[in-house]
């Protein structure tokens, strides 16, 4: 009995000039891509409760919405740190009108407020109850984010948040973070 030519990944690849091949170019293709989105930053829900927002439509509307920043990135002037989240948080509320959000060193205990919390600085089902006003020595770079929507010492959402790789606080990828962890946020 006579057997035919093997047809498959085992056949051997015909001899002539050296080409690259289309599969070896995707390979190339998907391993840069997937470099790219391991730099790219990310975000996941930890805890929310349904529809976060209706928790802090009404006091946005009445006085604001307070926002404390425990941690800090880089050594800008007083405030220009702070501003930038702020306004970063403010983009992301693409669904109302007027987002009216404020940064604060220390809210009210039994207001609705949003806490960042930068390398770690917040978090957890006790995050809301601690009035800590993170004054702590600023990070050059920071790698993690978390974010929290509180009700006075109970937490109604909760989203983390990271970086591929550490980010300063002027660059876009740290203002895409914070959107996007706003967004997370707010869920409904």
């Amino acid at each position: 009995m006579k057997r035919g030519k093997a047809i498959g990944p085992c056949t051997p690849a015909p001899r002539g000039p050296a080409r690259p091949s289309r599969g070896l170019l995707a390979g190339a293709l998907l391993l840069s891509l997937l470099a790219a989105c391991r730099d790219a930053p990310s975000t996941m829900v930890v805890f929310s409760r349904d529809d976060p927002w209706s928790f802090a439509q009404a006091d946005m509307a009445k006085a604001g919405l307070p926002v404390v920043i425990r941690g800090r990135i880089g050594n800008g002037s007083d405030g220009q740190f702070e501003a930038a989240v702020v306004d970063a948080i403010r983009r992301a509320m693409t669904w109302t009108a007027k987002p009216d959000v404020r940064w604060v060193k220390r809210a009210p205990p039994q207001s609705v407020r949003i806490i960042v919390g930068f390398g770690g600085s917040a978090g957890g089902p006790g995050a809301c109850a601690d009035e800590t006003d993170g004054a702590s020595a600023p990070a050059e770079t920071v790698a993690t984010l978390t974010m929290l929507l509180c009700a006075g010492d109970e937490r109604i959402a909760e989203v983390a948040g990271r970086f591929g790789r550490p980010a300063r606080a002027d660059e876009p990828r740290f203002a895409a973070l914070i959107r996007q962890a706003t967004s997370d946020l707010f869920a409904r």
